[in-house]
């Protein structure tokens, strides 16, 4: 592969990724909804199995995050095996290993621990106020 593809081959990962993550957030807030209205109320065998689907799903996305990321890693290690890299490509490689994406991928990890746990804090911890 030339330079500009394995280029783009990076830009494409991180497009799928973000993607990928705005439909993690998306399940989410729809399981949210469906604790407010339904699962909260539900017996422990309902909730069991709302988030036995749940986790299929967050599972299902964060493969293919994983997959996205893999393609991304051989691309990145691809262009830094270039024998004279262009300075956008000198740049990319040395953006990767910066302060700034690394945090970034911290808070992208983070995230959807944070996600997961609060999902599992209203399905099974948290009680909705009685109504008036």
């Amino acid at each position: 592969m030339s330079e500009a593809e394995l280029f783009e081959v990076v830009r494409s990962a991180n497009a799928q990724i973000a993607a990928l993550y705005g439909q993690v957030i998306s399940i989410n807030f729809a399981m949210v909804v469906a604790i407010y209205y339904f699962l909260n109320k539900s017996k422990l065998t309902m909730k069991l199995l709302g988030f036995l689907i749940y986790l299929i799903g967050m599972l299902m996305f964060i493969g293919l995050m994983l997959e996205e990321s893999n393609i991304k890693r051989v691309a990145l290690n691809a262009l830094g095996a270039l024998p004279e890299p262009s300075s956008a490509t000198q740049g990319l490689l040395a953006l990767q290993s910066s302060w700034l994406f690394q945090t970034t991928a911290v808070f992208l990890n983070l995230g959807l621990w944070a996600l997961m746990a609060s999902i599992i804090f209203l399905l099974f911890i948290w009680r909705r106020p009685n109504q008036a």
